[in-house]
């Protein structure tokens, strides 16, 4: 069937009223059910009575009825609709009943009273079928009045008239009985139908927002769980504590949209937590205070957080007898205190605070310490990277004492430790020049930042080029460049050459230094080896101790060697011949 077609057949819907839908989709179908009835009855029977003007008047009057009926459900007005109809089928069955059969005959009407009764209840209500009931009966009884006054001579048994009233009366009556029971059984499982429905689409309702909810949970935590990832990339390229705890809670603001977030840290006795860090201007107060609790504190969730290094979460802090109010958070009505453990010692706690009860779920539970096991290993960097630095410090320490004293042995032990070259139109060297050659050295050796300086010197109108001789962060010595009155001014070239001629010379020492050093040290090893071999080839007792006293003599040039063996007190010597 064409879908025009079928909507033409089809009862309209009125979403805003589902009883009448139903009704209405009922009172179409029998409208429908009349209208091919009739149909049947036109095509099988009435074309042999052409002349029976008034079944004709009657099915006239019934096509019209049926067609009005359809208009007016169209139009919503079902019960007007409901009403028309069944009292037009109620009065073509009485007609029926009045002109061809009277009230013996009517018992092959009987049916059709009933179908109007069904009409009337479905659609309509239980008071049109107490009137169609009243009315049928009314009917019966008037037939009955006709016959035995000879209105209407149909019938050859006029001494039972009544006894067919009563039975015709009867069975209405109980079919209306039945009619309201099964009505009322129907309406109520209609109602429960109803009821499920509304239900259903209720619980379809709640279930889609409950999925809608949970994708929007999923996607935020998502969301969450990337920002924590992205946290700890940031956390491991900062050293500093305080720019760490800093970020971490900048973070926290920014991305999760805490009421509050500060961070305690455990303070050096290990007796008080105290606030390194925290969100908005109630953090700024409160880190440049000093705030801080005790860890023996026995009102205050952050302490206990700590105490036993397990998570603390209040969905109503106002009913937490261990909750510890603070005046600058007055809005506070949900937190969560997370202990941050680093190496299985409590270092300090991460306390979150919210301003809605139970505004913090097992989900922000779960976040949140991995917050706080980011902020550790943070820390452990932080920790590590301060005792990576100071050890550093301390070998540089050491490097440097270790050239202080190379340097000052290899000066010492060197003829030559200075060099001056002056062109023949010079100036001699007096005493006067060799003090500011002096103040020159003095200076540069105390230069800690720029590697060649200028200095004045009151002989000369331009200033002296310095230049400190740096090897590992040591000064070992010094340049001086001393212009005369005509020279040129010392540009970035000129300083670019010489710092560069310095780093080179400041190797090449190194180089010399590690040379000599190597060469006396491999002339140690081979004196060694050639007193240990003619040891080693010594026959006897008194012939190694000869070889070794003779030998160590001759090699360290002393005037007397002694070497004595035993452990009594009696000097037995003797002496190497002359």
């Amino acid at each position: 069937m064409m879908p025009p077609l079928k909507k033409w057949f089809a009862a309209p819907i009125f979403p805003e009223d589902e009883d009448k839908t139903h009704r209405a989709a009922l009172l179409n179908i029998f409208n429908w059910v009349i209208l091919a009835v009739i149909g049947v009855y036109i095509v099988q029977t009435a074309w042999y009575y052409l002349d029976d003007y008034i079944s004709w008047t009657m099915i006239g009057v019934m096509v019209g009825i049926c067609i009005l009926t359809g208009l007016l459900i169209r139009q919503g007005k079902v019960t007007l609709a409901g009403w028309i109809f069944s009292a037009a089928l109620w009065s073509i069955f009485a007609a029926i009943s009045w002109f061809f059969g009277g009230i013996q005959k009517s018992n092959t009407n009987l049916p059709t009273f009933i179908i109007v009764f069904l009409i009337a209840g479905l659609i309509l209500n239980r008071r049109a079928v107490v009137t169609y009931l009243v009315l049928s009966i009314l009917l019966g009884f008037g037939l009955v009045q006709a016959e035995l006054n000879g209105l209407l001579d149909l019938t050859d048994f006029r001494e039972s008239l009544y006894e067919t009233l009563f039975y015709h009366s009867m069975t209405f009556v109980i079919i209306t009985v039945l009619i309201f029971v099964f009505s009322g059984r129907m309406s109520g499982a209609v109602k429960q139908a109803r009821q499920n429905e509304r239900a259903m689409a209720e619980s379809n309702r709640q279930l889609q927002l409950l999925q809608g909810s949970l994708e929007d949970q999923v996607r935020v935590r998502t969301q969450y769980l990337e920002t924590v990832a992205t946290l700890g990339e940031k956390l491991t390229a900062i050293l500093d504590r305080d720019d760490l705890l800093k970020e971490v809670v900048d973070q926290i603001e920014k991305n999760f949209g805490y009421y509050h977030a500060h961070i305690y840290l455990l303070d050096k006795e290990g007796e008080s937590l105290v606030v390194a860090a925290g969100t908005g201007q109630a953090g700024a107060e409160m880190v440049g205070q000093g705030h801080k609790i005790s860890l023996n504190a026995a009102v205050s969730l952050v302490a206990k957080a700590a105490r036993t290094k397990q998570l603390v979460q209040v969905d109503n802090v106002t009913e937490a007898a261990e909750w510890l109010p603070n005046p600058l958070l007055p809005d506070t009505q949900a937190e969560i205190a997370v202990p941050i453990i680093l190496d299985g010692q409590v270092v300090g706690v991460l306390d979150v605070q919210e301003n809605q009860v139970a505004g913090l779920d097992d989900g922000d539970a779960n976040l949140l310490r991995l917050v706080a096991n980011q902020v550790a290993n943070g820390l452990r960097n932080v920790r590590q990277f301060s005792e990576l630095k100071a050890a550093l410090a301390h070998a540089e320490v050491i490097q440097e004492q270790y050239l202080t004293r190379l340097w000052q042995k290899t000066s010492l032990s060197s003829e030559v430790n200075e060099y001056i070259s002056k062109r023949s139109a010079a100036a001699p060297i007096d005493e006067t020049r060799r003090q500011i050659f002096d103040k020159a050295h003095e200076a540069a050796l105390e230069q800690k930042t720029a590697p060649v300086f200028t200095l004045n010197d009151n002989n000369s109108e331009k200033p002296a080029l310095v230049g400190s001789i740096n090897l590992r962060g040591k000064v070992i010595g010094s340049l001086q460049l001393h212009p005369s009155n005509e020279s040129l001014a010392w540009n970035s070239d000129n300083l670019a050459v010489i710092t560069a001629v310095l780093d080179q010379f400041a190797q090449s020492v190194e180089n010399l230094r590690l040379f000599d050093e190597s060469r006396e040290r491999a002339g140690r090893e081979q004196t060694i080896r050639e007193i240990t071999d003619k040891l080693r080839a010594a026959p006897n007792l008194d012939f190694l101790l000869e070889t070794a006293a003779r030998e160590l003599g001759r090699r360290l040039e002393v005037q007397h060697t002694v070497l004595r063996l035993g452990i009594e007190k009696q000097r037995q010597l003797t002496e190497e011949p002359k």
